[in-house]
């Protein structure tokens, strides 16, 4: 098995998604291609005389009102399966309804004994109509990972959860 481990080589991609990175900003008509020396004997590459390094964009920052509006919401929902709260609670939330079936499947099925958010990463996209998000929760089993996506219908207005995967 020891003689097996050495073999081993990394998947066909690994190489290509380690230099994956956004695309360098396009250059100026009249400009030399990157990494071309600027004269004879100068230096090539990224900092070089004449070729800009490239820039990488700042993501957009979150609204501090979606971070806390989808921590109530998700904490909310996983204290319903925890036991801590009402099952009423997840009518009165604003989920769409695969997460509230979800949920409510979840939740007959016997919830999930200390199930709490510890952790939440919301991206907004769309101009603020749609927003990614990733966070930790934490169970008696121990610390797990959830994924999801909430939607606000014309960019205003509350935000609902439209997917939730508790992982």
């Amino acid at each position: 098995m020891r003689d097996d481990a050495a073999t081993l080589l990394p998947a066909e991609g690994y190489r290509m998604l380690r230099r994956l990175g956004p695309p360098a900003p396009p250059a100026p008509p009249g400009a030399q291609p990157a990494g071309a020396p600027a004269g004879p004997g100068a230096p090539a590459g990224p900092g070089a005389a004449g070729v800009a390094p490239a820039v990488r964009p700042t993501p957009p920052r979150c609204p501090p009102e979606l971070r806390r509006e989808l921590a109530r919401q998700l904490a909310a929902a996983l204290d319903v399966l925890a036991g801590r709260r009402p099952d009423a609670t997840l009518r009165r939330l604003r989920l769409g309804p695969q997460v509230r079936g979800g949920l409510a499947t979840r939740l007959r099925a016997g919830g999930i004994r200390g199930a709490a958010l510890r952790s939440l990463h919301p991206d907004p996209r769309r101009g603020g109509a749609v927003a990614h998000f990733v966070g930790t929760w934490e169970s008696e089993s121990g610390i797990r990972a959830l994924a999801g996506r909430a939607d606000r219908p014309g960019g205003t207005g509350p935000w609902t959860i439209t997917a939730l995967r508790l992982i």
